[in-house]
């Protein structure tokens, strides 16, 4: 008998081979079979709908786990965020940054990889250090993602004295 756990794989794979109506079709045949979803299959649907470029669907997802009882963790809102990006919507990831701590969730570094991401693909230098400075705050570790988002940032904007910077903090 096929578990909660199975399906999730299955939809995840989905997810991952960017198959977004596939994942959502495993997710009705595990409703039809009984299977109780957890956080993590709204999640994997979440991220199969961030992947799709659609925000809208990701956040009905996301609607639904609350609907359901379920709480949200640092992957449902990280791909919330995500799903954000993918659309360019500074606003909307904001807000869903906003909504993690309203649902006592910490960020984690790739949730701030991915807002300092979407601030360097806006060429918005600011932004991206904006959200570096809260992840120091929130001691965060920054990796190579992040510091390479920084650099990208900085040489999208013209500026190659902070690209330079943000490359010796990486090396420090």
């Amino acid at each position: 008998v096929p578990t909660i756990h199975t399906f999730n794989a299955v939809m995840d794979a989905a997810a991952k081979a960017g198959e977004l109506s596939a994942a959502e079709s495993w997710f009705q045949r595990a409703e039809e079979k009984g299977v109780q979803p957890t956080v993590v299959t709204y999640s994997i649907l979440i991220n199969a709908a961030a992947k799709a470029s659609n925000l809208a669907v990701a956040e009905g997802w996301f609607e639904r786990a609350i609907i359901a009882g379920l709480t949200p963790n640092h992957v449902t809102f990280t791909s919330l965020i995500h799903a954000a990006a993918k659309q360019g919507s500074t606003s909307a990831a904001t807000y869903w940054f906003e909504m993690m701590s309203k649902h006592a969730v910490s960020p984690n570094t790739r949730t701030f990889n991915t807002l300092i991401g979407l601030a360097a693909k806006k060429t918005d230098l600011k932004g991206a250090e904006s959200w570096y400075e809260k992840s120091s705050i929130a001691r965060i570790a920054p990796d190579t993602v992040t510091f390479n988002s920084l650099i990208n940032a900085a040489g999208k904007s013209g500026d190659l004295v902070s690209a330079e910077n943000w490359y010796e903090e990486a090396a420090a």
